[in-house]
């Protein structure tokens, strides 16, 4: 899980509130949500309904993977593969939860 140094550095690079980066709101000035973003909900309800470490370890490794990508740019070391990587450790963590939940990928 990211510091709030990271979270404070990443809201003041990208220009959002923290509620916007962690998820809590669609609105990027802030306003908490008292649900989660709708294209998550999908995902908060299957993983409600199905403990699964497979879930788990796939939305860690997206994070994960996200989290490099965002760090990567904050410190000004985005380069091509870098960014490329993470892209694919993404796209392989979105496939992972989408071959255990399939009505998540319509």
């Amino acid at each position: 899980e990211p510091g709030l140094l990271f979270v404070s550095r990443a809201c003041d690079y990208y220009g959002v509130s923290a509620d916007f980066l962690l998820g809590r709101t669609e609105d990027p000035e802030g306003g908490v949500m008292s649900e989660p973003i709708t294209h998550l909900r999908p995902l908060l309800t299957a993983l409600k309904d199905r403990n699964s470490a497979e879930v788990s370890a796939a939305a860690g490794k997206y994070l994960a993977a996200t989290g490099r990508m965002i760090s990567a740019e904050i410190y000004g070391i985005a380069d091509a593969k870098t960014m490329a990587r993470c892209r694919l450790e993404q796209a392989e963590a979105e496939n992972a939860i989408i071959t255990l939940f399939p009505a998540l990928g319509d």
